[in-house]
């Protein structure tokens, strides 16, 4: 359960990086901590283990925000790469090739 819990995590972190701000990390790692919380009490996982597993989401989530923003930064790049190519529209006056 744990392995599948951090590849989650992971991409929920990923999806973030892609698409929001880095603020949105705080709100989804408190509720990520109280939906572990209502596990560990109901499995009757330690303290000390079920703390482990949270600072472990939490990195795993920040690992994947990271990965996320590369993504994107990658994305943009390749983006603006092909607009600047000859006989492509200018960035100014296209609509269409807006990212995000």
């Amino acid at each position: 359960m744990a392995v599948a819990a951090v590849l989650l995590v992971g991409l929920v972190g990923a999806v973030l990086g892609m698409r929001h701000v880095v603020l949105s990390v705080v709100p989804t790692f408190l509720v990520m901590a109280v939906v572990l919380a209502a596990v560990a009490v109901a499995t009757g996982m330690t303290p000390g283990r079920a703390l482990g597993l949270a600072m472990l989401l939490g990195f795993v989530l920040q690992a994947g925000y990271l990965a996320g923003v590369a993504v994107r930064h990658l994305l943009v790049c390749a983006r603006a790469r092909a607009l600047a190519a000859p006989g492509s529209a200018p960035l100014e006056t296209s609509e269409k090739s807006r990212v995000f």
